[in-house]
């Protein structure tokens, strides 16, 4: 008897959604002023996030790209996460800091299935 199967038995794990999600900023945006840190910390009690998550440079996924994942096109959802991230590190208690004086942080992603759901939902409206 051996220990290897005589007839190969292929299978494959379909996708069931996109892995990462994507988060870009420009430089153009202006700085934070109390008008929209208001808005945007309004924003981010509706999306209603809580713990911590894990954000990897965009430089991580393969080909240096943004082919397979999502890249959200939400504003507000995606100032919130770029502007609440510390080198990686998203949490939902974290204060808005501004962007103008992180160049580093211009592009994040994730595979956390919290913020993966809330990009799908959020690019559908």
């Amino acid at each position: 008897m051996r220990g290897t199967p005589r007839t190969a038995v292929p299978y494959a794990v379909p996708v069931l959604r996109p892995r990462w999600v994507s988060f870009l900023w420009s430089r153009t945006g202006p700085p934070l002023d109390d008008a929209r840190r208001a808005g945007l910390d309004a924003a981010w009690e509706e999306f209603g996030l809580r713990g911590a998550v894990v954000l990897h440079p965009i430089s991580i996924l393969p080909d240096s790209g943004v082919q397979d994942d999502v890249v959200c096109t939400d504003a507000a959802v995606t100032a919130n996460v770029l502007c609440r991230n510390r080198q990686g590190l998203l949490h939902s208690s974290f204060e808005l800091t501004d962007l103008y004086f992180h160049p580093s942080d211009l592009g994040w992603c994730t595979d956390d299935p919290r913020l993966v759901q809330l990009v799908h939902e959020r690019n559908r409206r």
